[in-house]
């Protein structure tokens, strides 16, 4: 295996190279993770505290989603208003 003119790339230097980019590649994942998991939760959190919905109150699957869509549909909506409040100032 010979690359970069003729010097030839020793196995140990390719398996260093993998190991620093699959390093790399782990910490990406972990920082977005930790992001992703933060917003999520800032998002519950809003809905249970803020707008008081702990339970869901219906059955069944399809009902379930119906009121899960509806409540997050109020945050956005409540979101959006923020925003547009913000901007009018």
């Amino acid at each position: 295996m010979e690359e970069m003119g003729s010097k030839p790339i020793a196995q140990e230097d390719i398996k260093a190279q993998v190991e620093k980019l699959n390093q790399v590649i782990e910490n990406t994942d972990e920082k977005r993770k930790k992001r992703k998991a933060y917003e999520i939760e800032s998002c519950f959190g809003d809905i249970k505290h803020n707008m008081g919905f702990r339970r869901l109150h219906l059955r069944g699957l399809q009902k379930v989603k119906a009121e899960i869509t509806i409540v997050s549909m109020a945050h956005n909506l409540r979101k959006r208003h923020r925003q547009q409040a913000k901007q009018a100032v």
